[in-house]
């Protein structure tokens, strides 16, 4: 599938997702501030290579959802402000509000490991189950617990 995406929209979201991958390098807890120095400088350069690729490839990649997983995945890594992850947020469910990988990556944004708090996460997981019941249910617990 990510062949199919890559080839469908210029490989814009494929790249993006490549060098964005370096979230796995601070996975453990967060943001972790156990990461050597060295590493942390890689995945802090990696981070900024997605963040220009992605934003390069917006005008024809950000047609697929997973391109606003992945800007906010940089978004976590960057540390943006709230303000500025929920107008992505906001932006990525007006192009598709039922791709439950973005509400995943919020939550996780909003989480305390990400610089967020158990409030604005508890918080978000009510907002979201609400804004999906209709279709979901309440299974957006269970997807974000």
């Amino acid at each position: 599938m990510a062949h199919a995406v890559a080839e469908e929209f210029g490989g814009g979201v494929d790249r993006g997702a490549l060098l964005a991958s370096v979230r796995e390098v601070r996975a453990r807890d967060g943001i972790s501030t156990d990461v050597p120095p060295a590493a942390r400088q890689a995945a802090d350069e990696r981070t900024a290579a997605a963040r220009s690729i992605l934003q390069a490839s917006k005008s024809y990649a950000a047609k697929n959802p997973m391109w606003y997983h992945e800007m906010l995945a940089v978004a976590t890594l960057q540390r943006w402000p709230y303000r500025r992850k929920a107008a992505l947020f906001d932006e990525a469910l007006k192009k598709d509000p039922g791709f439950d990988p973005t509400y995943i990556v919020m939550a996780t944004a909003l989480a305390p490991g990400s610089g967020g708090s158990l409030e604005k996460y508890h918080r978000f997981v009510d907002n979201a189950v609400r804004m999906t019941r209709k279709v979901d249910g309440d299974s957006m617990y269970a997807k974000l617990y």
